[in-house]
């Protein structure tokens, strides 16, 4: 009986009496690089980076900073969203017995002195905000985030207004920020990674 043994490339073939037995390392090759091959993970509210897009309502918005804040185990995540040169716009997003979502615009001014503290009722122009809950977080910061520069304490005062409006204090350190603007729908927010972004026609 002959036994011929033949070297092609990275596979081995044995010949022995007529019968023909692959070698298993080409199937092995197959398999790494199909499992190079895995889909990016998609964006959700928990996970949007640098460089990534929101749309809402037919706007599309470049997420240009992220904080994510710990309290106490729970978390809340803030992205800051380019909207042009005039208008600083956030989007928050927190997790309690269902993902709540507000779109918000930081103001020029603070509706208060800035060396108190908050008030209990805020009111500005037609608007009035009554204090709904307060807390404290440890937030960590990457990209423009504005007053966050590295890790800090995050302490907010959130205010509700008629209907669906919103108001926010921040206090990063001694500084404060008032953001104001609407809770929306997650579902009608679209959001895509930064990698289809560039793909996207220019309107």
């Amino acid at each position: 009986m002959l036994t011929v043994l033949v070297l092609l490339g990275l596979s081995t073939v044995i010949i022995a009496g007529g019968v023909a037995v692959g070698s298993a390392l080409a199937a092995m090759t197959n398999r790494n690089n199909a499992n190079r091959q895995l889909a990016a993970p998609a964006r959700d509210l928990t996970n949007l980076r640098q460089g990534d897009a929101v749309s809402h309502m037919g706007d599309t918005y470049l997420v240009e900073g992220t904080i994510t804040v710990d309290e106490h185990g729970s978390s809340r995540w803030i992205y800051h969203l380019s909207d042009g040169p005039l208008i600083r716009r956030w989007l928050y997003a927190t997790q309690k017995d269902r993902m709540e979502v507000w779109l918000l615009e930081e103001q020029d001014e603070l509706p208060f002195e800035s060396q108190g503290r908050p008030p209990k009722a805020i009111a500005q122009g037609e608007l009035n905000y009554k204090l709904k809950t307060l807390g404290q977080g440890q937030a960590k910061g990457q990209g423009a985030t504005g007053s966050l520069g590295g890790a800090r304490r995050l302490d907010y005062h959130h205010y509700k207004g008629p209907a669906d409006h919103i108001m926010v204090i921040e206090q990063w350190d001694d500084a404060h920020r008032a953001l104001t603007g609407r809770r929306v729908e997650s579902s009608m927010l679209e959001l895509l990674p930064g990698d289809q972004v560039k793909r996207q026609p220019k309107r």
